[in-house]
């Protein structure tokens, strides 16, 4: 599989919270690509597969998929963006005619695909196995090779039907379909564990900590995540077997949320320092909003990096600055570092730091 794009180190914005309207002219389009992570094509009606990169205009009957450890974002025109995961298909429908500001129709063939907008949305949804009416702003929509699709419901009201029956959902839960089968609901136990592959898990093991990999089987990942491409060093990542792997496995596999996996990995790599920090970040990323005692971290490289996140989400900005600085002293070479400088240096309105920071980061990563 070959990479093609993948965002850059800095780029830490979600893009569910700055989603914006795009302009008159586009509602003609189905919408844009605004991210593509390594393998993402789209195919207009009866032509070729080409790769897809920011700024694409995807126009209506077109279709988009994700290649493995690849994910894609398209804004639609019609209001909202919709995320997608690894493996996901999809076909962008035209509005009913006669709708200036239609709903967004979908044709969705497989995989998984998450769905925000700050408006009260409307979308008209078609699976292997049901029709789905939404009718609010959060959705995470799941589709498997045999067509069983499951809608989580995180805000808003959904109506799912199919040719035995039909449910109705509010927020907070969820419905489930499968062939042969009337659809039927059950209420979220825990809606995070379903967005935890698109959430933004930023890169905060020091590569140096890793150093005895560089000539094995791991040398071509490590380099990679050095690099700070850390898609790249997921895709290179080989089976871990001893502790030294499993800990730069679980630090590779935190980019794409696969938290079950990186606790798994942290279990085995006999390194309470590095298992601490990870599942600061970890509880950073899926509870924002902090609550309770200030963190604690260890004094290491790892430790400071998650202990910067961690005071940034609790509005101490300067906390968060001196806590990256000192894991820039901890290791100068680290790009982690001088990116995370960068962008805290830019919060406060610093540009000339904040480049030099950049430039820095760069040269590193």
């Amino acid at each position: 599989m070959h990479r093609r794009f993948s965002i850059p180190l800095v780029a830490v914005i979600s893009l569910a919270s700055a989603a914006t309207l795009i302009a008159d002219e586009a509602v003609s389009q189905g919408g844009e690509i605004v991210v593509a992570e390594n393998q993402v094509d789209r195919s207009p009606p009866k032509a070729a597969w080409v790769a897809a990169l920011p700024g694409d205009k995807v126009r209506w009957e077109e279709q988009v998929r994700t290649g493995e450890l690849s994910r894609a974002a398209i804004e639609l025109s019609t209001g909202g963006v919709l995320r997608l995961s690894e493996l996901t298909s999809l076909r962008l429908q035209p509005p009913t005619a006669g709708q200036a500001n239609g709903r967004s129709k979908i044709n969705f063939g497989t995989g998984v695909a998450y769905f925000f907008s700050r408006a009260e949305e409307e979308a008209d949804i078609k699976t292997p196995t049901a029709s789905l009416n939404i009718r609010g702003t959060e959705f995470v929509l799941e589709v498997g090779g045999d067509g069983k699709t499951t809608v989580t419901l995180l805000d808003g009201a959904v109506g799912i039907s199919n040719e035995l029956g039909s449910v109705d959902l509010a927020s907070g839960e969820q419905g489930i379909v499968e062939r042969g089968r009337a659809p039927r609901k059950t209420a979220v136990l825990d809606a995070s564990e379903r967005i935890q592959w698109f959430l933004y898990y930023p890169g905060i093991a020091d590569p140096a900590r890793f150093a005895g990999l560089a000539k094995g089987k791991f040398g071509k990942s490590l380099a990679a995540y050095k690099n700070g491409d850390l898609l790249a060093a997921l895709e290179l990542l080989p089976t871990a077997r001893t502790p030294q792997e499993h800990g730069f496995s679980a630090a590779v596999k935190l980019a794409s949320g696969r938290i079950d996996e990186v606790k798994s990995d942290l279990a085995r790599c006999g390194d309470p320092s590095l298992a601490k920090s990870i599942q600061l970040l970890i509880d950073v990323v899926r509870l924002p909003e902090a609550k309770g005692d200030a963190p604690q971290a260890p004094a290491t490289f790892e430790g400071r990096m998650a202990l910067s996140y961690a005071l940034q989400a609790r509005g101490d900005l300067d906390g968060a600055l001196s806590a990256a600085k000192e894991a820039a002293g901890t290791s100068p070479e680290s790009g982690f570092a001088w990116a995370r400088i960068a962008e805290l240096e830019f919060s406060f309105g610093r540009n000339d730091p904040a480049i030099e920071a950049v430039d820095r980061a760069l040269e590193l990563s």
